[in-house]
């Protein structure tokens, strides 16, 4: 039997310690490789301008602050190439509605149909189908990205669901944000109105003819005409319009029910109480409150030059109401202003207080202006330069969305969703 000789033996152990020693070098070039990548990103970190104890999410170009009231995350974007100048989610939020190039666009489960001849038809011209995941997950029911001075228009989608930035996201079609240019005369553009409890949709031409669209059916319904409308809700077999006349008029279907005139040039959005026997709007020095029952209307005065936009208006009425006279009592409403009563425009925590009533909000200072406002279940959303902040009024808290280069101008909600629309600085 063959026995090796000890030399043998001694050339097999040098052989295996030359390759466990190379093997050894190889992974001290890995390891170095990992710490400088490692380096690298501490680098990245520490060079983000945050207050580590007020930041709940971090992604590459944006992070959230304050109370975490819930979690969102951003799916994906869509590219339209042109300026949005208005839109509009379905109550349920499964259609989003928007304008772009004065034509009427639907996006539902990734793709865009157009309105077009009496139907609504795949939007084919679509550039390159340009739907981009995103590759970090951000804020769900919101928006990212955009432009003032960028004439295209970016579709972000997003949902409910957990804020957790991965570089692998699965992203899903629920919530949608538009970015575009709103520098635009919207006198003289279609706007869009989606009915708070079913799948209509209300398009008004500049010269005051409404189209009604079913659009889950896909088709035209019917057609009246109104003088230039400049706000609508509808709810039920109702819609509520306020036109360039100062009127308020109430159809049932196709009649009209009720006509309120004021002394007033009225701006929308429109709100409709619970009981749905007042509406709400603002005036150019006022907040207007229907009474729809005694078919009047009463007022609150604003400060001059102060421009408002109101949301979930609610109010008790004294028993002698007049019209243009304001109510004795008001409570449960929500009012931004730029300069006084709520102001939503400061960095620093908001002081709450009440008066007797309403109730207000108020901070110190002005640092970002506000463009928009929405309610998101029992949360006001509020859009402004650089981001999105959400208030829970009745619990006092805020919680912001930082977004780099990025202005929200305008922002619509459904029972679980929130469209908005953005463009970059």
């Amino acid at each position: 039997m063959y026995q090796p000789d000890i030399n043998t033996f001694l050339e097999a152990i040098k052989q295996e310690f030359e390759n466990i020693k190379k093997d050894n070098k190889l992974l001290k070039q890995e390891n170095l490789k990992l710490i400088e990548l490692n380096n690298q990103y501490l680098q990245k970190l520490a060079s983000l301008s945050y207050k580590e104890k007020s930041v709940l999410k971090l992604g590459s170009d944006w992070d959230v602050e304050g109370d975490n009231i819930f979690e969102i995350s951003l799916n994906y974007k869509i590219s339209i190439g042109e300026p949005i100048t208005s839109l509009s989610i379905s109550y349920d939020g499964i259609f989003i509605a928007f304008v772009s190039g004065n034509s009427v666009y639907i996006l539902v489960d990734q793709i865009i149909y157009l309105l077009e001849n009496e139907k609504m038809v795949k939007y084919d011209k679509y550039r390159n189908k340009r739907i981009r995941r995103n590759s970090i997950n951000s804020i769900n029911g919101s928006s990212i990205n955009g432009g003032f001075n960028n004439g295209s228009g970016s579709l972000n989608v997003s949902n409910n669901g957990l804020l957790n930035p991965s570089i692998n996201s699965n992203p899903s079609i629920n919530n949608p944000s538009i970015n575009s240019n709103p520098s635009i005369n919207n006198i003289l553009l279609k706007k869009i109105f989606f009915s708070k409890d079913n799948h209509l949709l209300f398009v008004v031409e500049p010269e005051g003819f409404i189209k009604v669209w079913d659009i889950k059916e896909r088709s035209p319904l019917r057609s009246f005409n109104l003088p230039e409308v400049k706000s609508l809700y509808s709810y039920g077999d109702l819609v509520y319009a306020i036109s360039i006349d100062r009127t308020l008029r109430v159809y049932d279907k196709d009649k009209i029910i009720i006509v309120i005139t004021t002394n007033e040039d009225l701006e929308g959005p429109l709100f409709l109480s619970k009981d749905k026997k007042q509406i709400y709007c603002k005036g150019k020095s006022s907040l207007i409150f229907f009474d729809l029952e005694r078919r009047s209307y009463n007022s609150m005065p604003i400060k001059q030059n102060e421009e408002c936009k109101i949301n979930n208006l609610e109010h008790k009425q004294s028993n002698n109401s007049n019209n243009g006279e304001s109510p004795s009592f008001y409570s449960n409403f929500t009012l931004i202003s730029n300069l006084g009563f709520l102001c939503l425009s400061s960095k620093t925590t908001l002081n709450f207080y009440k008066t007797n009533p309403p109730r207000f909000l108020s901070s110190n200072q002005n640092e970002e202006c506000n463009y928009c406002l929405c309610s998101f279940g029992n949360v006001l959303v509020v859009g402004h330069k650089n981001g999105i902040s959400f208030y829970d009024i009745k619990n006092k808290r805020k919680m912001k969305i930082n977004i780099e280069d990025s202005n929200t101008y305008n922002i619509d909600c459904s029972d679980n969703k929130i469209v908005t629309v953005e463009t970059g600085v």
